[in-house]
């Protein structure tokens, strides 16, 4: 991004201020293009796991003692 300079009657030019809009917006399209990459690998590595169709998971029943 480059800044631009405005004359100055002290000095020769004043460098301008930075576009912190323009920079708030892009830092926000960069963090919403994260999030949809975390979903989208989310997303894929849910359906890998549905795919695998893996064993049902068993619980096993303790025996119960008399001090319960």
């Amino acid at each position: 991004m480059r800044r631009k300079n405005y004359p100055h009657r002290m000095q020769r030019e004043v460098c301008a201020a930075p576009d912190y809009k323009a920079m708030y917006f892009e830092l926000f399209r960069a963090s919403v293009q994260a999030a949809q990459l975390l979903q989208d690998a989310q997303k894929r590595a849910e359906q890998h796991l549905l795919e695998a169709d893996p064993p049902p998971i068993r619980l096993e029943q303790t025996e119960q003692t008399d001090e319960e």
